[in-house]
């Protein structure tokens, strides 16, 4: 069981934690002053509560000489003011406090999360030019050694992606911890932690590229239409990623960019949704959504940092590009055709009369199924490939006395 103390801090510097996982302290802090806290063992990670809101202050904490702004998290329960969660790149067993503003009430939930077994090759990249899932590190994996979901997950048929950032540090490296610790406060029983079944998002993007898994499906369903506890209360319908660090100012990584363009595309060719489109959300709302938007766009929150949301105009142009590319069939071989001409625009494959005669025209699949024909073909024929599965087909040609058959391939 988790053990809480609270003290109340005027004039003293020094507390004392009992060496449980949790822990809970209380102090005052006066106008542009400082208080310094040390505590009696190492600890991963720290949440500060408020007993009202601090946005009009300017609130740091310092810890392993890395100073961070705390910023009100809008996942917080109903009713309590936090900041978000600080992970810094190391334990820490000291941390100073700095406000501008006097701050009646400071609450501060430690958290210990032992660090995971496993190596660094685990932490996979996504390099991927298609709209192939990308590769991924599963919750099994950076989960280890901590307790699973307990309760089962509700599907959700997404048309949405909704886009956050962490809030915490920059400069962290160590991905896997941040997102154990995410998990960890995520899980926690209130008083100290959200009390929820999973971690709130289907994904977060570390920023060197890393994807991790985060709603579990629990071999129920794909963890991507999980739903998740993201956009205050309008989690149907959504999809959650989550950018490690902040970006209020700070410019996010392109290897992190690059990760969410190939999440975004997979996602939108997987449901068959334009990226570019919007749907009203929720429906009792009215209120048109894009289907890849930030935080933001429905909550009141800053998320997920004005540096991403400036780019995800771009972002909806570049899945919406990349999205179209991954419907084309291309022709697989070198040999020249006398009878015809392939293409393959805007998800329609062309087929083109390069004789003088009629063709007629069938598309195979590699099972022999028939899914287009079309007789005595003089010009330009085209065939919608957009429901197309990823895979490799068969045009058969017949006119003029001969019959071509050409190999495509839809990626």
């Amino acid at each position: 069981m988790n053990k809480v103390l609270c003290i109340f801090l005027l004039f003293m510097n020094l507390t004392v934690f009992s060496s449980e996982n949790i822990d809970q302290l209380s102090f005052f802090l006066s106008k542009d002053s400082m208080k310094h806290i040390q505590l009696d063992q190492q600890y991963s990670s720290i949440v500060f509560e408020f007993e009202a809101s601090f946005s009009d202050a300017e609130v740091y904490v310092e810890i392993n000489h890395e100073k961070i702004q705390l910023i009100e998290d809008p996942h917080a329960r109903e009713g309590v003011i936090r900041s978000q969660l600080i992970v810094p790149r190391e334990m820490f067993d000291r941390l100073t406090i700095i406000s501008n503003e006097t701050i009646d009430n400071i609450s501060i939930y430690t958290f210990f999360v032992p660090k995971p077994a496993l190596n660094k090759a685990d932490e996979k990249k996504s390099i991927l030019n298609n709209c192939d899932k990308p590769t991924t590190i599963d919750q099994a994996t950076w989960r280890s050694g901590l307790p699973a979901p307990a309760v089962s997950p509700t599907e959700t048929d997404v048309q949405h992606i909704i886009v956050h950032h962490s809030a915490g540090s920059n400069t962290n490296t160590n991905y896997t911890e941040v997102v154990r610790n995410i998990y960890t406060y995520h899980t926690s029983a209130p008083p100290a932690g959200n009390g929820w079944d999973d971690i709130g998002y289907n994904f977060v993007i570390a920023q060197d590229g890393s994807i991790f898994e985060g709603r579990d499906g629990q071999g129920l369903y794909d963890g991507d239409n999980v739903q998740g506890a993201h956009y205050c209360s309008k989690n149907s319908g959504t999809m959650g990623v989550c950018l490690l660090g902040t970006y209020t100012s700070e410019t996010p990584a392109d290897t992190m960019m690059r990760s969410l363009l190939s999440l975004c595309a997979w996602k939108c060719d997987k449901e068959n949704i334009d990226p570019i489109s919007s749907f009203i959300h929720p429906v009792s709302s009215g209120s048109q959504l894009d289907v890849i938007a930030g935080h933001r766009q429905g909550c009141a929150t800053e998320c997920p940092g004005q540096e991403v949301f400036d780019r995800l105009g771009e972002l909806r142009n570049n899945t919406s590009a990349k999205w179209a590319d991954c419907n084309t069939i291309a022709s697989v071989g070198e040999e020249i055709n006398p009878l015809f001409d392939l293409q393959a625009r805007d998800n329609i494959l062309y087929v083109t009369n390069a004789s003088n005669n009629p063709l007629d025209i069938v598309l195979y699949s590699l099972t022999g199924a028939v899914i287009f024909s079309q007789d005595n073909v003089l010009g330009e024929v085209g065939f919608d490939i957009k429901h197309l599965p990823i895979g490799v087909y068969v045009v058969l040609v017949e006119g003029n006395g001969k019959s071509v058959i050409e190999k495509v391939m839809r990626f």
